[in-house]
């Protein structure tokens, strides 16, 4: 009996170390959902203001700093170059493994009558207010 009253204690406590992990991982894909649906919003609408756009709020300020000096001619969150609100509803966020801080970001979307997948892959980094997105991998 006591044998199986330890066996219990441990698997209980193994079972509530794992959960902070689950935790952070959950706000994490929570933090990009919120930056994509935004940040989609903002591209479709042409809305944002300049101090407070998706990137800003949702990026840290080095990948700002570095996407902008780069100059593409292409939307590196999208990996397109341009952006539709319909997007939203096949957008699909999955962490790379259960102890990972990277993230895929996909979706569908039709081009010349045929259905494509658009795919990004992220690095989220916690900072004091929460996580952001760190790079663009």
């Amino acid at each position: 009996m006591k044998l199986i009253s330890l066996f219990l204690t441990i698997i209980i406590f193994l079972l509530m170390a794992c959960n902070p992990a689950s935790d952070s991982s959950d706000e994490q894909t929570k933090m990009l959902q919120q930056f994509y649906e935004r940040y989609i919003f903002e591209c479709v609408n042409m809305t944002a203001k300049k101090d407070e756009t998706a990137l800003k709020t949702f990026c840290m300020d080095n990948l700002i700093s570095k996407l902008t000096k780069e100059q593409l001619d292409y939307d590196p969150f999208l990996n397109a170059q341009d952006c539709d609100i319909e997007w939203l509803k096949t957008l699909s966020i999955i962490q790379e493994n259960r102890h990972s801080n990277v993230y895929f970001v996909s979706y569908t979307y039709t081009y010349d009558d045929k259905i494509n997948t658009g795919s990004i892959k992220l690095q989220v980094v916690k900072e004091q207010d929460g996580y952001k997105i760190g790079a663009i991998l």
